[in-house]
């Protein structure tokens, strides 16, 4: 089961509690029951962990327990290759595979030096070129390097961030050759 907010609100718009600002009782009680049923990892709060990319940010902590303080230290590290602030409002769980072409619909890539081989005209964020738009704006690359010392782990890739004809901004990587989205904003 996966429980998503519809509706956000600040929290000036509600009175405290005459014992505190702790969670919603009947939201623990629920919360407790489900985690009682389905085992301790069976619910589960996202927390802020470190890393580069946004996926490896995403940590998962039992509902109940507090963050470890490994866990703490870990996202308050420098991460070389890091994403500023404000980070995208939708973050992708899995590789979403996307099409970025340039001019006259050729497939771009990235030299060694960081030039990137054309400028981004066509965008399709279903992966398929007949659902592609025109490229309102781009910017990039902003390269990425982890474990370069390490040739089995070594990952290299490439972040840019991109408006699509329709206005809708996105965070995409290219690896290889391959495109992807790592997040929507909102």
């Amino acid at each position: 089961m996966r429980l998503e907010p519809a509706v956000v609100d600040e929290l000036g718009h509600h009175e405290g509690g005459l014992w505190g600002n702790g969670p919603d009782e009947g939201v623990h009680h629920g919360l407790s029951r489900v985690q009682g049923l389905l085992g301790h990892e069976g619910v589960v709060t996202a927390v802020l962990g470190g890393g580069r990319l946004l996926g490896d940010r995403q940590v998962l902590v039992p509902w109940g327990d507090r963050p470890s303080p490994t866990l703490t230290a870990e996202a308050q590290k420098p991460w070389p290759g890091q994403l500023p602030d404000p980070p995208p409002a939708t973050v992708f769980g899995q590789r979403t595979p996307v099409v970025v072409l340039g001019e006259g619909g050729a497939e771009l890539e990235v030299s060694d030096r960081g030039v990137l081989s054309g400028h981004p005209v066509w965008f399709s964020p279903t992966g398929a070129r007949k659902d592609a738009t025109r490229v309102q704006a781009w910017a990039g690359p902003w390269p990425v390097q982890e474990r370069w010392w390490d040739a089995s782990a070594a990952r290299s890739l490439n972040r840019f961030q991109l408006v699509d004809g329709n206005g809708g901004a996105w965070l995409l990587m290219l690896e290889g050759r391959d495109w992807v989205a790592e997040g929507r904003y909102d």
